[in-house]
C-alpha cells in the first residue's frame, strides 16, 4: 500500500493540473483522506480561497477554474504610503526566503508539492492580525470561509502568504472527504 501512495504522491506533484485533478477524482478515498492527513500535519500548510471547476459542456483539459477573491492591499498601495521601494525589496527577500523553504518541504520524505512556479503579484496575499489572508472589510465574517488550496506563509511573523492556484481544483473534495471522516 506505501508503494501505492508514494505512485500516487509522485504523480500529484509532478503532473499538470488536469492530469492531478483526474487523479484525485479516480483515487480511493481512503488515499484521500491519508493525503489529507499529511497536508494538516505539515507547519506550513494553510488553508486559502475555495476554487471551483467547471467545464461548461467542454471535454478535459478544457474549462474553467473560479477562485474565490480575497480583498487586499496590492503591492502598489503597499509602496505608495512608504515613499520608496522599501516594501517591495523587504517582500521580495521573504518570499525568496518562502521559495527556499517549499525547496526543502517533505512527507516522508517525498515532495509532496512541487516548487511554486508562478511567483507573480496576484499569488502573494498579506495576512491580518490573526494569521489569516485579509478578507473584505465590509464582511468580516468572510475570512472564516477561506479554504480548499495550497497555501504556504513567511516563516518569520507569518503576515505573508504565497499561494499556489495551480492546485487549488485538486483540494476541495479531498478536503470534504475528510471533513465527512
Amino acid at each position: 500500500m506505501r508503494a501505492i501512495d508514494t505512485a500516487l504522491g509522485f504523480l500529484l506533484c509532478y503532473s499538470p493540473p488536469f492530469i492531478a485533478r483526474w487523479i484525485v477524482r479516480c483515487a480511493s478515498q481512503t488515499y484521500l483522506i491519508r493525503l489529507c492527513n499529511r497536508v494538516e500535519k505539515k507547519k506550513n500548510a494553510m488553508p486559502s480561497p475555495q476554487a471551483r471547476y467547471s467545464s461548461a459542456g467542454l471535454s478535459l483539459p478544457y474549462g474553467y477554474l473560479f477562485m474565490e477573491y480575497i480583498f487586499r492591499q496590492t503591492l502598489e498601495q503597499l509602496d505608495a504610503t512608504a515613499g520608496d521601494n522599501s516594501v517591495s525589496k523587504s517582500l521580495t527577500n521573504r518570499v525568496t526566503k518562502v521559495v527556499a523553504h517549499l525547496q526543502e518541504t517533505e512527507v516522508e520524505d517525498v515532495h509532496l508539492w512541487p516548487l511554486h512556479r508562478d511567483l507573480c503579484r496576484r499569488n502573494i496575499i498579506a495576512m491580518d492580525d490573526e494569521n489569516r489572508p485579509s478578507a473584505n472589510p465590509s464582511n468580516p465574517s468572510n475570512s472564516n470561509s477561506i479554504s480548499n488550496s495550497k497555501c504556504h506563509t513567511d516563516c518569520t511573523d507569518r503576515k505573508l502568504c504565497l499561494v499556489d492556484w495551480g492546485h487549488a481544483a485538486l483540494l476541495p473534495r479531498v478536503f470534504k472527504l475528510q471533513r465527512r471522516k
